[in-house]
């Protein structure tokens, strides 16, 4: 498993010049950390628009999870922006979603159990 972000430079653009040059081994995964910035909604095109940006340049079809890390909580737009991930790797998109799951890092405990009272599996 291999942890990359939008803001690690460019880390994900060589994992696509790696890509297209070697392909990638069976059982390897890719996670990109999203760390969305600003008070505007989170919605699933702000969403979707996040994972084709990682995925293009990792040239992937799918990005194996997509890591969402929020850190002023005082901006609760962060819920939005999980429902409409998770809305990306719903049942009803499998066949054609670009991304396989989603997850949080460096929410504490409390914002965790908010998100799953919210709907977030």
């Amino acid at each position: 498993t291999f942890e990359l972000a939008d803001v690690y430079g460019a880390a994900e653009d060589y994992v696509g010049a790696f890509h297209t040059r070697y392909g990638f081994p069976d059982g390897v995964m890719f996670n990109s950390k999203w760390i969305p910035t600003g008070t505007s909604p989170k919605n699933i095109t702000v969403v979707r628009e996040a994972v084709d940006k990682a995925r293009a340049r990792m040239r992937m079809e799918r990005l194996d999870l997509l890591q969402m890390y929020w850190w002023d909580y005082e901006k609760a737009n962060y819920v939005e922006m999980a429902q409409n991930a998770q809305t990306l790797v719903s049942p009803q998109n499998a066949a054609s979603s670009t991304l396989s799951g989603v997850s949080v890092t460096g929410f504490d405990r409390r914002h965790v159990k908010e998100l799953v009272d919210n709907g977030i599996k």
